[in-house]
């Protein structure tokens, strides 16, 4: 604040000039208040009014929904169903007798008869533009043979690895000379991790197939709340009625050990079952190709959201809306400083006054007192 201040407009007191750019120390409305006390200067901005009330209570309902749908999908994108071909074919080499044709057929005895077995696979009508790979669907891969065929190495096994790249097919050699069935285990990699859950289960919310731990976190959450089954004074204690102590075998629990009781529930998800016959006797891949078809769960991108264009376009707007809403708090500040003063010149001045020694005295307390000199109206020609 200046250092000159005349006396005030009071003939009896000393006090200091009103400075120009000051302003009385006026409580800040809120938004609500603002908008309230400019729609009698301003009718058209009851349009405004009505439009931010409306903006506010359609931004809570999107944020609502918006929770619910990430805790359903656990902040993953929307899930789609996709249908996995999946071949089997063989190739044979060297062999005898019945299993080859040709009649300019040569056998080679030192190689000595053997095959080959491809598995390989597409989604059908695959909307991304970069396909994934056959293995990205599995996380483990179980190949069974003829134990007494080929004691030993009757069993193959493929585990997902993070350092290993995906593949587009897998492909299994063997000696042998004799048709034999072969049966292929297919474990797909669901994320989150799919779990078989108990009859019991199932039934009591009735579900199909395979369920995730978070899902079935949600289900039993959801059944509590529904049938009211919190206890009234410990809100954390579940209360559980007859369905849920069969099934958990207690008579309450937390929100927090429902994890756990539903382990002995789950079980490792069933696998893909596929039922092969190896043919040494084909004379092309037509011929002993096997197709499946297996339904999977695929990442599909939401087309609910707002394009990154309306984004910025929205942002655009927003910020011409905060520049406008500032420009009127302005005006409407100005205009309550001028009606005022209008009203009562001297008492508004000295109001302002006050409220400047107020400001002064709590300044000056901080850095020192100077009480005495403050008395002497030289103090406030400096």
């Amino acid at each position: 604040r200046g250092r000159s201040m005349p006396t005030s407009v009071t003939a009896t007191t000393p006090k200091p000039r009103v400075q120009p750019n000051v302003r009385p120390n006026i409580k800040q409305p809120n938004g609500a208040e603002k908008r309230g006390r400019d729609e009698p200067l301003f009718p058209e901005s009851k349009l405004y009014t009505d439009l931010v009330n409306a903006e506010r209570a359609l931004d809570v309902a999107l944020v609502k929904r918006k929770m619910e749908i990430q805790e359903a999908l656990r902040m993953r994108p929307q899930k789609a169903t996709a249908m996995l071909a999946i071949t089997a074919y063989n190739t044979a080499t060297n062999q005898e007798g019945v299993y080859n044709t040709d009649p300019f057929f040569s056998y080679d005895v030192e190689e000595g008869a053997s095959w080959e077995l491809r598995i390989e696979g597409k989604l059908l009508n695959d909307p991304s533009p970069k396909p994934k790979k056959f293995s990205s669907f599995f996380s483990k891969i179980f190949v069974q043979l003829d134990p007494d065929l080929y004691p030993g190495q009757d069993v193959i096994e493929w585990h997902k690895r993070t350092d290993v790249p995906d593949a587009d097919g897998f492909e299994i050699k063997r000696k042998g000379s004799e048709e034999t069935n072969i049966r292929i285990f297919l474990h797909l990699d669901h994320n989150p991790s799919q779990f078989k859950v108990t009859p019991a289960l199932a039934q009591l919310f009735n579900l199909n197939g395979h369920e995730s731990r978070s899902r079935l976190v949600m289900l039993v959450w959801q059944y509590v709340k529904a049938n009211k089954l919190q206890d009234p004074e410990d809100r954390k204690t579940i209360n559980n009625n007859a369905i849920l102590k069969q099934i958990f075998d207690c008579d309450k629990m937390e929100f927090g050990d429902i994890p756990q009781l539903l382990n002995p529930h789950l079980s490792p998800a069933d696998p893909f079952i596929i039922d092969y016959k190896l043919k040494l006797s084909a004379d092309s891949r037509k011929d002993s190709e096997v197709t499946f078809t297996v339904p999977i769960s695929i990442d599909e991108p939401s087309n609910l959201g707002a394009t990154p264009e309306a984004l910025r376009e929205i942002d655009v707007y927003q910020d011409q809306i905060t520049q406008l809403s500032e420009q009127v708090s302005r005006h409407k500040r100005r205009r309550e400083f001028f009606l005022e003063f209008s009203k009562s010149p001297v008492e508004f001045i000295n109001n302002i006054i006050d409220a400047q020694i107020r400001d002064y005295k709590v300044m000056h307390t901080e850095i020192g007192g100077a009480d005495e000199e403050e008395r002497r109206s030289q103090f406030f020609y400096q």
